[in-house]
Formats: structure tokens, sequence, C-alpha cells
């Protein structure tokens, strides 16, 4: 790839990740791909009229390696007259689910996009990354939902999310980061093949490249991409359900209007709820689903109370409850 700043272009008038004159938060950790899509987008914005912001955080897992991306970021957004919006976390308040760094940077990429009066962030997700994460799902069992892999456009609530280096490989990245002498930090922690995702990005993928297919990143990505399109031209379920809280904490239904769904179906809509609830489906096993799903469906006479790591079902009669556990 020649021009990296011409490529995301490009993707923009295909998928509208932002307009002339629009402002966007960018989402920069200090590594290598987020630091280049700052670059990028700090080119294109002086072409486009764009306002830019550096939303930034610092989870307190990684004592001195932490603070030194913090201080890289800021300095670097400093350089290109960006304003960078830090979050801190100390150890004790950070934890160790992902899910939950998860929430606290959506959490805190939102509040940086209603400051600055912005319905559009940016991320630097790679095709690598796709390819991964598609992997990833196959290695540990899911369906459909679960194979569709990332967007280069989505929204989650109000905002907008923007992918525009999806579609690039790892290497451009790479080399683009050398080209204009940018720094950026590598998480140690990348290097540690004993995360599922590492052993997978510097094991599996390297020996299925070598043994079976050389352009597998690009296969799985483009896998994904057509799950992805067939799950779209799937008409949605008509919602029958009732979302209590903010952010959702209880999820209530009929239980006829779920057994008037198909088995399919059935476990679909399981898996929003609990997505609703939680998030994410990353630890929700499909023997949990299939559990939950048969035991709605038989004699609603027999009060049924079903628990998971993080959730609960209570079924009595005609009404189904699920909740977070306390």
């Amino acid at each position: 790839m020649k021009n990296l700043t011409k490529h995301v272009q490009n993707i923009n008038d295909r998928y509208s990740l932002w307009s002339r004159g629009a402002t966007l938060i960018l989402g920069v950790s200090g590594g290598r791909d987020s630091m280049c899509l700052l670059d990028v987008m700090t080119r294109i914005a002086q072409k486009e009229h764009l306002t830019l912001a550096v939303a930034h955080v610092n989870y307190g897992l990684r004592g001195q390696d932490a603070h030194a991306d913090q201080v890289l970021v800021e300095d670097t957004a400093k350089k290109y007259g960006i304003p960078c919006e830090v979050r801190v976390f100390d150890v004790a308040s950070a934890g160790s689910a992902e899910n939950a760094w998860r929430m606290r940077r959506r959490d805190h990429f939102r509040s940086v996009a209603e400051k600055y009066s912005a319905t559009q962030i940016l991320l630097g997700h790679t095709m690598d990354d796709q390819a991964e994460t598609l992997l990833l799902h196959l290695l540990r069992g899911a369906g459909l939902d679960g194979l569709r892999g990332m967007r280069i456009k989505s929204s989650f609530e109000s905002l907008h999310i923007g992918r525009p280096f999806l579609d690039v490989e790892r290497s451009n990245i790479t080399a683009h980061c050398k080209k204009y002498n940018l720094l950026y930090h590598d998480d140690c922690t990348n290097d540690d093949d004993r995360f599922t995702r590492n052993s997978v990005r510097h094991r599996l993928i390297p020996y299925l490249k070598r043994n079976y297919n050389p352009n597998l990143t690009q296969t799985l990505a483009r896998s994904a991409d057509i799950i992805a399109d067939d799950l779209d031209a799937i008409p949605p379920i008509t919602p029958f359900w009732t979302v209590s809280g903010n952010p959702p904490q209880e999820i209530t239904f009929l239980r006829d209007d779920f057994v008037a769904l198909s088995l399919g179906e059935r476990n679909r809509v399981l898996r929003l709820l609990f997505c609703l609830l939680t998030d994410t489906t990353s630890d929700l096993s499909f023997g949990f689903i299939q559990e939950a799903a048969h035991a709605l469906s038989r004699n609603k006479n027999k009060a049924q109370h079903i628990t998971s790591k993080r959730l609960i079902i209570q079924a009595k009669g005609a009404k189904v409850k699920i909740m977070l556990q306390a």
C-alpha cells in the first residue's frame, strides 16, 4: 500500500465514517496502530477541516509502562495541536476482567464525545485484529453472531464507531510508522504466548500461513465480512422484552412470546439479551444458552432458576426475568 492516508480517505468515501468539518474522537492507546491512526487523521484533518480530540485510558495495570504510554499520547497530541482527554484508574479500581476494561473505555469515550459534541469515534483496529478475533471465536465455538467480527462502521448507543484500518494489514501500519518516524510503544504483554490471542498471533496464524494459506489474514477477514453481510440481510426480531435500568440491570418478557420463536431465534434472542446486560458474550457458553432455551420452552407451571457466572434467569408462570448477578 503506497499511501495509507489516501486509502483511509477512500474508505471514508465508501463508508461515510465522517463528513467534512466534523468533530472526531480518536481512541489512542500509545501502541503502533492507534499512533498511526492519530498521524493519518491529523493529515486528513488539515484537508477536510476536521476537529480532532484524543481519548486515552490508563488502566493502571502496567505501572511505569502505562504511565509512559500516557505521556507519549499526551506529548504527541500536543505536538499535533490536538486536545487529549485522559482517564486514569488505579490498580484496585481497574480490576482484571476484560469486559470491565472495555466498559470503562467506552464510558470515557462517551464522556469525551459529549464534551466535544462529537458523535463519531475512530479506532485503530486492523485486518490482523479481525482475523485473530474470528479465529479465536471459531476455536472457542461460536455462532454467526460471534463470527461476524468487527465492522468498519458500527454504532454503540448514540455513538458511531469507525475503524478505517480494518481492511489494512498490520504490515502497512508498520511501514507508515517507519516512513514518518512515528513514535509508539509495544505492549510487552503482547509477546506473552500464555495469553491465547498472543499464541494465535505468534504461533497458529504463522503456521497456517506457511502450511495452508499464505493469504490467511485476508481470507479470515473476508469471511467475517461475508458473515456480517449475510446477518444484516436477516430481518431483525421485533423486541418483545422490557429493559430496566441505565445501564441495563434487568430484562423481562412473557414466556409465550419466547416460545413462539423458532429454535434458532430463541438462541439468538438469548445471546442478544445477555449481551444487553453484560455488554459481551465472550464468557457465555453454548451449554448455558441451550440449557436456558430448553428450560424456558417447557412446563411453565414450574418455577425455574438458572444461573451463570454473571446472570440469573428466573421463570415462573407466564413471566421471565433475566438479571445481573449481585
